[in-house]
Parts: C-alpha cells; structure tokens; sequence
C-alpha cells in the first residue's frame, strides 16, 4: 500500500479526466475531486488481478450513488456518496491503463511495480 495526502490542483485532474472531456458531467466531476486527496495505491499479491479487482469493486461499490446505497449499502460508496453523480465518494481506476496513468500521475516519483 502506498499512500499520498495532498491537495490537488486542478490542472493534474484535468489531465487524469481528458477522456471525458466535453461530456455532460466533466465540469462537475472535476469541480468534485479538486481539493485535499488522499491516493492509494493498492496490491495484493495473494489474489489474481481479477480477484484483486472484484474485492476491491465489494468494497467500492457501484458508482451510481443510488444503485451504492440499494444493492451495496455496507460499501464505501453506499455509506458515504452523496444524493447523485459525480458525488461518488471515492474513484477507483476502472481499467488497467487507467490505473497506470492514474498511480504515475501520483507516485511517479517512486519505482514501483506497474505490471505483475
């Protein structure tokens, strides 16, 4: 686990979101992560990639805050998102190349396993 307490500029979360540049809820998505982070970088080397991945979705839970709180309310996100999207609570890398990006953006400067 690594972990990094910071305040985020928006220009760096731009940057992490440029994907969904243009979309209908980009403005509020960045408006709602700019501010003090605290990013984690997760593994576990007693789970495949895929069972890593599954567990740590449990703990998430779904991104719809509404859908969190129905089906999944003992979740990070069934807990403490708020009424609607982007008020998600927490993000999680939904693909692994968006973990790579993601992990570079915020532990860059460290030499860490990306792969296997």
């Amino acid at each position: 686990v690594l972990s990094e307490n910071t305040d985020v500029p928006m220009a760096r979360y731009k940057a992490l979101y440029r994907e969904h540049e243009g979309r209908e809820y980009y403005d509020g998505l960045i408006q709602t992560v700019v501010g003090p982070t605290s990013a984690l970088w997760l593994r576990d080397a007693t789970r495949t990639p895929t069972e890593a991945s599954e567990a740590l979705n449990a703990l998430v839970g779904p991104t719809v805050p509404s859908d969190a709180r129905a089906s999944a309310p003992g979740s990070i996100r069934g807990l403490y998102s708020g009424e609607d999207l982007p008020f998600t609570a927490v993000h999680r890398s939904d693909t692994v190349e968006s973990g790579r990006l993601e992990t570079t953006s915020f532990f860059g400067h460290l030499s860490i396993p990306l792969d296997g």
